[in-house]
């Protein structure tokens, strides 16, 4: 098991064409890897740091002596892991839900919140935040250049400054 102390990890996993595809984003304070841990099995992802990070590997001994010798631990493990569960199951319905620039708006609207102007980056590859989407590469582009012709956004690279927010949170529905 792995907990960031600072920094961001990126999680990726392959995607049907062979790329790479975005499977999450791992926050300075949070953890990645029980799954490993818990089942004994090859990884489904591959990390690594999407900004300058420290990485702290836990044991798995030592986690599991942790987990018998305190409630509140297993407690707060088992929290996490459901937190990421119930946001897996948030993201999938959100990308069943709607069309393409539904789901790169609520993506957008979730990387960068509702003020406008503070710039953020993408935390992958565009190709590996599209496949996230289940768009193609050349979909997202399309459709970012689009949001960014209606002066909704801007992007320079992986760095996107939202604009209107409240006019592109309109688009999600």
């Amino acid at each position: 098991m792995y907990v960031v102390v600072y920094g961001q990890v990126r999680l990726l996993g392959r995607a049907r064409g062979g790329g790479e595809r975005l499977a999450g984003v791992v926050d300075a304070g949070h953890s990645f890897g029980e799954p490993i841990m818990f089942l004994e099995r090859p990884a489904l992802v591959d990390a690594e740091a999407a900004t300058d990070a420290l990485v702290l590997q836990l044991p798995k001994e030592a986690v599991f002596a942790e987990i018998e010798r305190n409630p509140r631990f297993a407690r707060r493990l088992i929290a996490g892991l459901s937190s990421r569960l119930e946001a897996l199951v948030q993201q999938q319905e959100r990308q069943d839900r709607g069309g393409g620039q539904a789901r790169v708006v609520d993506y957008l609207l979730r990387q960068g919140g509702s003020t406008a102007g503070v710039p953020f980056t993408l935390p992958a590859a565009k190709a590996a935040v599209a496949a996230h989407l289940r768009l193609t590469p050349e979909h997202f582009s399309r459709l970012l250049h689009e949001l960014a012709a209606e002066e909704l956004l801007r992007i320079d690279g992986r760095r996107i400054t939202l604009l209107q927010p409240l006019r592109l949170a309109a688009l999600r529905h």
